[in-house]
């Protein structure tokens, strides 16, 4: 006589179970490399409005984002002055680019753009910067980090800081959004990459300059 447990016989339990150990075994590891999904912060909302802003932007100028003209030449590499080309042209209002986080910043209003007016770092597109000037456009690269909470610590790598709550010293972490407008909330600054027709990049630090050719992510939160 076979003893059944809730409709199922003990070998066949067995064979239940040992399937869902060997799945869990399976894509446990899997967990660790999957991006956070965006979390819900105010940063998220901001950081993704900008992007938009940068498409809408380069629907005007021939797919190239601020501080490219339409013939694809740069006339302004300064994130102040992209900033500015937004603000100025009406494409964003001003809070989109101040962080919560950030209490001494103010809203932009008038005058010329500075960072006492803006929260958030955008990638260097001057030379060396065959990948990085090529990303500068209206694309859907999944791989293209294009707008990010800034570092605010004392060096780009053991002692970088985020403006988040809580953050502690020599760790970042904060709203990043890519090319295809997805927002992921990140818990360190070394990420995978790829920028344009580039090689992926597996370890890819966000605000070092690591390549001459400039086919890395390199994100600035002033000048160029």
């Amino acid at each position: 006589m076979k003893i059944r447990m809730y409709g199922f016989s003990v070998i066949e339990a067995i064979v239940v179970l040992v399937f869902l150990v060997f799945m869990f075994a399976i894509f446990l590891p899997m967990l660790g490399h999957v991006r956070h999904p965006a979390r819900s912060n105010p940063n998220n909302m901001r950081v993704r409005g900008i992007h938009q802003s940068l498409v809408q932007f380069a629907q005007d100028n021939r797919g190239q984002y601020p501080g490219v003209d339409s013939k694809r030449k740069i006339f302004d590499a300064t994130v102040e002055g992209r900033y500015e080309l937004l603000l100025r042209g009406g494409w964003i209002e001003s809070h989109y680019l101040v962080s919560t986080y950030d209490e001494a910043k103010v809203n932009w209003e008038k005058g010329v753009v500075t960072t006492k007016n803006y929260s958030f770092s955008l990638p260097s597109i001057v030379f060396p910067a065959k990948g990085r000037k090529g990303e500068w456009r209206e694309n859907l690269n999944t791989l293209a980090p294009i707008v990010t909470d800034r570092n605010i610590g004392r060096d780009h790598d053991e002692f970088v800081q985020s403006i988040h709550e809580g953050a502690e010293a020599g760790k970042w972490k904060g709203s990043v959004v890519w090319q295809d407008n997805h927002v992921s909330f990140e818990v360190r600054h070394v990420l995978e990459t790829k920028l344009s027709k580039w090689e992926k990049n597996e370890a890819d630090n966000l605000f070092v300059n690591e390549t001459e050719e400039g086919t890395d992510c390199y994100m600035i939160y002033t000048g160029q």
